[in-house]
């Protein structure tokens, strides 16, 4: 498949394309003689699982924020009960 037939399929930009493939997202495409990229069926999966594993790792960080995210709330709180009752206490 051509660039622009890659692109209609799977709504991407010629830039978000050339992109996957120089930072490897996807493997490395083929050319015709004449030097055109000819993507093959097999780098769409390629690139959907290197995406997976993208999103995974970003679900992880997601915990580690909203863990971090659930301490500051409780601690703030506990300093506003403390801005009114003049006691800091941390139960």
């Amino acid at each position: 498949m051509t660039i622009k037939e890659v692109c209609e399929k799977y709504n991407l930009t010629p830039d978000t394309l050339r992109y996957y493939e120089r930072v490897g997202v996807i493997p490395e495409v083929t050319r015709t003689a004449g030097g055109i990229r000819d993507y093959q069926d097999e780098t769409m999966e390629a690139r959907a699982n290197l995406l997976k594993e993208a999103r995974a790792q970003i679900v992880e960080a997601k915990k580690k924020y909203d863990t971090a995210l659930e301490k500051l709330d409780y601690k703030i709180g506990r300093y506003e009960i403390a801005h009114k009752t003049g006691k800091l206490t941390w139960e």
